[in-house]
Formats: C-alpha cells, structure tokens, sequence
C-alpha cells in the first residue's frame, strides 16, 4: 500500500496529530462506524440490548487477543486504554 493510500484511510488533518491519549487519528467512516454500532442501537434499544453489547465487548476483546497472538481474551476489559490492552494480553500471555 502506498503512502498516499495507507493516508487517505484516515480523516485529513491540518499539522501534525500528537496527542498521547490516542490511538491516532479516526478513520475515515469511523463517524458511520460507530453510529451504526453504538449509538443507533442504545437509542432503539429494548430489553435485550445487553446482547448486543456483550457481543461488542466480545468482538473487542477477540480483536485485540488475535493482533498479539493471544487467545484468551477472558480479563481483558473493553474501558482501558487500547495500549493497555495489549499490554495485558502480552503479559498474560508471558506467564502461559
């Protein structure tokens, strides 16, 4: 993938982006992404709408377990930090 490629999948900004809470920079759609994916279903929904957030944190979970190689992804919890999470799933992982 080309630089110009591999830019053009995130939103444009003006400068330099260092903040160091961040994982970088949303991607383009990330807006959509996360509408779709959030928003719109704890607006609509009802009774059963732990399922789908169980089904999130589990999807959460098996993403940043499959990044490192890990497969039990049991203790990672989906309110910390992204860099957090890997880092505990590297440590478990060690002690394996």
């Amino acid at each position: 993938m080309s630089q110009l490629a591999a830019m053009n999948q995130f939103v444009a900004h003006d400068g330099i982006y260092m903040l160091s809470h961040s994982v970088g920079l949303p991607l383009v759609g990330g807006e959509q992404a996360a509408a779709s994916a959030f928003w719109q279903p704890w607006q609509r929904g009802d009774a059963d709408i732990w399922n789908h957030w169980l089904a999130e944190i589990a999807a959460f979970r098996a993403t940043v377990c499959g990044a490192v190689k890990y497969t039990d992804g049991q203790y990672l919890s989906p309110d910390q930090p992204l860099q957090r999470s890997i880092k505990d799933c590297l440590f478990i992982a060690s002690r394996s």
